[in-house]
């Protein structure tokens, strides 16, 4: 399965079809960074539906928080994802791809 459907909001949701629409929000890339690093973010620890732009900012420094304790930096700020800036949302992607291109995904195990 590709990571934008092991990733999928619900545990399989439709897959990613514009980027700076859908990670705008920062949902999928938590799931995807738990998936990826094996660990389990618990949904009091972020918005699973946010409803306004400061959860959604939250959301997103929250994946920016995983990714360093993951040992992945990460450029641009939080907002410029959530505000659909194209180059800040690849940039954040190719960090997260590089970093386990070559590493199986793990079940969810661990919580954060």
């Amino acid at each position: 399965a590709s990571a934008s459907t092991r990733a999928g909001k619900g545990g399989g949701g439709p897959p990613v079809t514009d980027l700076r629409l859908d990670l705008a929000d920062g949902v999928l890339l938590i799931h995807l960074l738990a998936v990826l690093g094996g660990y389990y973010v618990p949904l009091c620890e972020y918005h699973a539906k946010p409803t306004s732009h400061l959860h959604k900012v939250a959301n997103m420094g929250l994946v920016y928080h995983l990714m360093a304790s993951d040992g992945l930096s990460a450029r641009g700020v939080p907002d410029d994802v959530v505000n659909g800036d194209l180059k800040t949302t690849m940039r954040l992607l190719y960090a997260i791809f590089a970093a386990y291109k070559h590493a199986p995904a793990h079940g969810a195990a661990a919580v954060v």
